[in-house]
């Protein structure tokens, strides 16, 4: 018994899991984590993307000074629920799960054994 066709058909699956499982993990955390937030009645239910925050870490920091700068420009919405609910779900909710899409394909390509030739 040959086990060539089953480690490549194992191999696309791990691709198909990395390319989408993750991406879609992410976004229905933040969509979770978003409507546990807009249920809340607690003052610090906004703690609750820091789990997000530390899932994203590189990427995350980018949104420090987009919040800083953001917040000090009037845009009618009432500037503690910008900065901590709006802010944090598009762009955690956008670029963080871009982010869990191409991280692991990133790793994949530099985790990839080098083609060596030997002649």
């Amino acid at each position: 018994m040959q086990l060539g066709p089953y480690i490549a058909l194992l191999g696309v699956c791990l691709k198909l899991i990395l390319k989408l499982v993750l991406p879609v993990a992410h976004l229905c955390l933040v969509t979770w984590i978003a409507i546990a937030i807009s249920e809340s009645q607690d003052p610090s239910k906004y703690m609750a993307w820091i789990l997000v925050f530390l899932l994203d870490f590189p990427v995350s920091l980018f949104l420090i000074p987009i919040q800083y700068v953001l917040v000090a420009i009037p845009l009618g919405i009432p500037e503690v629920e910008l900065a901590n609910y709006w802010l944090p779900l598009i762009y955690l909710g956008l670029i963080g799960t871009i982010w869990w899409y191409w991280f692991p394909l990133f790793l994949a390509r530099k985790l990839k054994p080098k083609d060596t030739d030997d002649t």
